[in-house]
């Protein structure tokens, strides 16, 4: 028997899209040639909500929906009656509860060719296989929302077992976060399956792999049956699906099937998934245990794909001769290629000689077409419509000021889009955003993120990891070396307002990500002055993140779905 792993990028709510790119990923399968595999001896799977794409959110309430999910599977029964393939393929569904109302459910279905002669419609080959019990309702997660979960279906075993026999190999699946839970896998042992079948959209963070492994070994420690985990790839907004479908086997080793970031069909022989092998035998090119290759391949993936399935032309940057802007114009140029990216220079007064020329190298070492314009024309006009304004209130000159320059920029920025159009991509990172050190309709003005999930000790890392990766100075070593400042006054640097990065990032990691007080940071031997600094901006500054852009997320906990925090709030 043959199985076949997609690893596929759907894109959400083109249904359309997804059921023709389903359809040729079966009918271009290289075991559909394979004149040694018997008819219905094939099998190809299908990630979670295949059909919709992750998470499809609201699109769930749709009218349409079910029927156009219906006759999607129409179209793939008959491609799979074509090439005598079965499909397990994840996708939503709509049953009646218990006073005849429409239910949205998380469901697999598994589509089996009609082998006889018959092929009228009379003849279903259709069948749901599973129904997801275990909903996730945390992070960026919010399914309870949404679907009914198996256990709160009435007369739900009528309806599926979650299991499916073919060539007397009986599967056994699992939902995603079904397989984050013993509880489901110890019910289907009792039905003496050979193998688990995992479907998932799991989303990429810092070492979720790591995450996924340790379940999945879990469940074939308890069970001692061999796990197969099919993941999902691709950008969904701020989510980003890093592929990397694997197999656990009853020695407790994990063997990758699929590489990481990368669309992929794998054709396995079962007896190759049943038996036992060793961990030299993972196929794995992709060095998992380089989380900045990670990062790069993540926010590379996440920026190509938000621009392709949004039909995005181009971006566009404000090169500042910094290292946030520097490092946003180096992964949009490896993303977008060097001919659909633009960067603005908008030079003013405080603009160093340093910044310039270290914007016009690295300009010349991507090769991106580039325009020049000046602030300083902008801001003197400005400046004489509210003299008025600013006698008034002198005490505000110096903040309002320096916010002029960065909303000038921004109005630059905004025209140039509209011109040229190509998206503007912002440039702050997660630092600063946490601490507001950012400035609203200024530098903040833009659509997309590729840095917010990133600590600016993170920017600088990546920018040398980068550097050493191409073996070139895209990002130039004077950036990197050079003290941060938004130059927006004289002498200026980050580190008049902020604590320093190293301290700065280390408080914010364990605020932020691992949830700590103010009397564990304390105890952790963290200055008392700086702590509160640290919070009392961090509280302050979320009107301002409840504006920024959107943005990739890379840790456990970025500031986008799981960071919910009221604005007007005392604690």
């Amino acid at each position: 028997m043959q199985i076949s792993i997609a690893q596929i990028n759907p894109v959400i709510g083109d249904i359309s899209y997804n059921t023709n790119l389903i359809c040729e990923t079966i009918s271009n399968n290289k075991s559909n040639n394979n004149k040694n595999i018997k008819s219905d001896h094939k099998l190809i799977i299908f990630p979670e909500l295949a059909l919709s794409g992750y998470p499809p959110e609201d699109l769930l309430y749709n009218p349409t929906w079910p029927e156009q999910i219906n006759q999607s599977l129409k179209k793939i029964q008959s491609i799979c009656n074509k090439h005598k393939t079965h499909a397990l393929i994840g996708h939503p569904y709509w049953v009646k509860d218990n006073i005849n109302n429409n239910i949205c459910i998380n469901a697999a279905s598994l589509i089996s060719p009609n082998l006889s002669p018959d092929l009228s419609a009379n003849n279903n080959t259709i069948k749901i296989i599973a129904i997801k019990t275990a909903l996730p309702n945390y992070g960026v997660f919010d399914e309870k929302r949404y679907f009914t979960s198996y256990q709160d279906i009435k007369n739900a075993d009528k309806i599926c077992d979650n299991t499916f026999t073919i060539n007397n190999t009986k599967f056994g699946v699992l939902i995603c976060e079904d397989g984050w839970c013993l509880n489901k896998a110890k019910q289907l042992k009792e039905k003496n399956i050979d193998l688990f079948i995992q479907i998932n959209a799991s989303p990429f963070e810092i070492n979720k792999h790591k995450i996924r492994h340790h379940h999945a070994l879990n469940i074939t420690k308890q069970t001692s049956i061999p796990l197969l985990s099919i993941q999902t790839i691709g950008g969904q907004d701020e989510l980003i699906f890093d592929g990397g479908s694997f197999i656990t086997d009853k020695n407790h080793n994990i063997k990758i099937l699929s590489p990481y970031f990368k669309t992929n069909i794998s054709d396995l022989p079962l007896d190759s998934l049943l038996q036992k092998f060793n961990n030299n035998q993972n196929n794995l090119s992709h060095n998992l245990s380089h989380n900045l290759e990670n990062i790069y391949q993540a926010i590379i993936l996440g920026c190509q794909d938000y621009f392709r399935k949004n039909n995005f032309t181009g971006a566009l940057i404000g090169l500042s001769g910094g290292i946030d802007s520097a490092i946003t114009l180096a992964l949009a140029t490896k993303a977008l290629g060097k001919e659909n990216v633009k960067a603005i220079l908008m030079p003013s007064e405080y603009t160093s000689e340093l910044s310039l020329e270290c914007a016009l190298a690295q300009i010349k070492t991507l090769g991106v077409s580039y325009a020049n314009i000046s602030i300083t024309p902008i801001i003197k006009e400005l400046k004489k419509s509210l003299s008025d304004s600013i006698k008034l209130y002198p005490e505000s000159k110096n903040l309002a000021l320096q916010n002029l320059q960065a909303r000038a920029r921004g109005l630059i920025l905004m025209a140039e889009s509209n011109l040229c159009g190509k998206l503007v991509l912002t440039t702050g990172n997660k630092s600063e955003l946490a601490m507001g050190y950012a400035t609203l309709y200024g530098d903040m003005s833009g659509a997309f993120n590729l840095i917010k999930d990133l600590y600016k000790t993170q920017v600088y890392e990546l920018s040398k990891f980068i550097n050493k990766k191409f073996n070139s100075q895209i990002i130039p070593n004077k950036v990197i070396s050079r003290a941060p400042s938004a130059e927006l006054a004289p002498n200026q640097t980050d580190q008049d307002s902020l604590p320093p990065y190293d301290i700065l990032d280390k408080i914010l990691i364990e605020i932020i990500e691992n949830n700590k007080s103010i009397n564990q940071l304390k105890n952790m031997g963290y200055n008392n002055q700086t702590i509160d600094l640290v919070i009392s901006k961090l509280k302050f500054s979320e009107y301002k993140r409840k504006q920024s852009p959107l943005g990739i997320k890379l840790s456990k906990r970025s500031f986008g779905k799981d960071w919910r925090y009221p604005i007007a709030l005392r604690i």
